[in-house]
């Protein structure tokens, strides 16, 4: 038997650059950015969640681990992952990139478990209709206060 080509190492790491190359192209052709800014005017961030979305049980079963940033400002919410994350067709797959108005998010609701605190967020998008997403951030207090009163039917502390 003959051994391998001195280049068969060498086909994984390709592929790996295809894919990345792949998506980076995807992401440029839907007007989607490669590196996120911080919004101006941020009312509550978290560079560090945690969450999934509720799109499919492959969905719940996936999502982001301590990968996703959550941003709002006075007039949106902001949840995607960050780079490279960004760029393997991750956010498409598990559904966990989102820009919305706040007027689109319809309810944002505590909820708490033996071991953590989720955030439930349904939001209405334009390409996607209702969506469902959980969160597990480290203040959630703080995110729903940020949302404000007309979401999560809190009156502000």
């Amino acid at each position: 038997m003959n051994p391998p080509p001195a280049w068969a190492p060498l086909i994984p790491l390709l592929w790996i650059i295809a894919w990345v190359g792949a998506s980076l192209v995807y992401r440029r052709m839907r007007g989607k950015p490669l590196i996120y800014a911080k919004l101006e005017g941020t009312k509550y961030r978290q560079t560090n969640a945690s969450g999934h979305s509720h799109k499919s049980w492959i969905t719940r079963l996936g999502g982001a681990r301590g990968v996703l940033v959550v941003q709002v400002t006075a007039d949106e919410l902001d949840i995607h992952p960050f780079p490279p994350f960004n760029w393997f067709f991750l956010p498409e797959i598990y559904a966990l990139e989102y820009r919305v108005p706040l007027s689109s998010v319809r309810s944002a609701e505590l909820r708490k478990g033996f071991f953590s605190k989720a955030v439930d967020v349904v939001m209405t998008t334009l390409d996607r209709g209702d969506k469902k997403v959980t969160l597990y951030l480290a203040y959630p207090e703080d995110f729903l206060t940020a949302l404000g009163e007309r979401v999560t039917g809190r009156p502000p502390a």
